[in-house]
């Protein structure tokens, strides 16, 4: 698994200090007076789990919605009266990242130690703590359907994934991806990446976390992209030696 790379005292400085160049009126609300909210940790990159702590919060995730720095909204992926648990969403940048509830709202700061074009598709290394593992690869089917796994072959240096399942009961989604392998501990490029709906969709603008590498062993990653792709937080992952 590549390494994740420790970030110097003075890298994390210039980075923090870059300025938005996305949408105008990018900061949501900044609080006259703070509250009690928190976030932990303060210093992250695009994928990071975060959590928010203070009282107030609803006790429904889609009741309580985030809005980062660069005019990106989302929901929490869970929630309770005191805490909130989601990820630094793709086009989020370092700034004011807004709670709000149906009876609550604050502000609190995070840093992105993470330089990306928003409007761009990239490819780069994995950052993030936690590892991709074959169960965070796992799809699971909708309420009674059986869990999907991907399907990998490689022919020659192109490796393709590929999934079907039920994402509704009357809507069946099927994936396929397509990679250009360049060697082990190398990163690959993409070539192809389609999701049939039946609708048609492409990743659009995000980023492609590779994790591991190496066709003669494992190969894992993770896509980011808006918060209404069917790629965001899809996650890959085989070992070719099984």
């Amino acid at each position: 698994m590549k390494s994740i790379r420790l970030i110097s005292a003075s890298v994390c400085l210039i980075l923090s200090c870059q300025k938005y160049s996305g949408p105008s009126n990018p900061e949501p609300l900044v609080p006259e007076q703070p509250k009690r909210l928190t976030v932990s940790p303060i210093y992250c990159v695009i994928g990071t789990a975060i959590t928010f702590s203070d009282t107030g919060f609803h006790n429904d995730m889609y009741a309580d919605t985030l809005i980062f720095t660069g005019n990106i909204e989302i929901h929490a992926d869970s929630a309770n009266a005191t805490t909130l648990h989601a990820r630094v969403p793709f086009g989020a940048f370092s700034g004011y990242v807004t709670v709000k509830a149906p009876n609550y709202r604050d502000s609190v700061q995070i840093t992105i130690l993470e330089s990306y074009n928003p409007d761009t598709f990239a490819v780069r290394w994995y950052d993030l703590e936690d590892s991709i593992t074959s169960d965070a690869a796992k799809i699971p089917g909708y309420y009674y359907s059986p869990t999907a796994y991907w399907s990998v072959s490689r022919s020659v240096d192109t490796i393709t994934f590929e999934v079907q399942y039920a994402k509704y009961p009357d809507e069946t989604r099927r994936f396929r991806i397509l990679f250009l392998d360049h060697g082990a501990d190398t990163l690959p490029s993409l070539l192809f990446a389609r999701c049939t709906t039946p609708l048609v969709y492409t990743t659009g603008n995000g980023l492609l976390k590779i994790q591991d590498w190496n066709t003669s062993a494992i190969v894992s990653a993770k896509f980011f992209c808006s918060r209404s792709s069917p790629f965001n937080q899809l996650a890959l992952w085989h070992d070719f030696r099984q």
